[in-house]
């Protein structure tokens, strides 16, 4: 494997079973295994040897380089510093719902475009992180008040 090459879009399931293998088989291919090269039954302990430690790397790298999902504390600060920067943090509005409203904007003064700036709009909405990472504060964005 000379490179990470992304699985087409789809199933997260399906992206991650790929990634899994391309994984597995490199790891196999670089010590000089013959498990993904060869057919046959006989293989099989030890493709799964193989994809085992392919999901021990995975864990890392999810660990180490994945995002927390929304609503995920792992990012918050102490309690005891989140109270002295309080009163000076401004109402949490997500990135997401800032660069949805800006595409709303834009579509008036862009007539010609305003299809693709409402859809794209709309997947930065579905996409808001609800929490304020730092300090749990939720997203105050009028789109969820409704």
């Amino acid at each position: 494997m000379t490179g990470w090459t992304p699985p087409p879009p789809g199933d997260t399931r399906e992206q991650l079973a790929a990634l899994k293998r391309q994984i597995a088989e490199a790891l196999a291919g670089h010590v000089g295994s013959k498990a993904f090269l060869a057919k046959g039954r006989e293989w099989d302990h030890a493709r799964s040897v193989w994809y085992s430690q392919a999901d021990a790397a995975l864990a890392v790298i999810q660990a180490a380089y994945v995002p927390p999902p929304p609503g995920s504390d792992r990012d918050k600060l102490p309690d005891h510093l989140l109270a002295v920067a309080a009163p000076h943090m401004p109402p949490y509005t997500s990135a997401a719902h800032q660069m949805a409203d800006a595409l709303e904007a834009a579509a008036a003064d862009h007539p010609d475009m305003a299809g693709e700036l409402h859809a794209w709009a709309d997947r930065q909405r579905a996409a808001c992180r609800t929490t304020r990472k730092q300090d749990m504060a939720p997203c105050e964005h009028p789109d969820h008040q409704a």
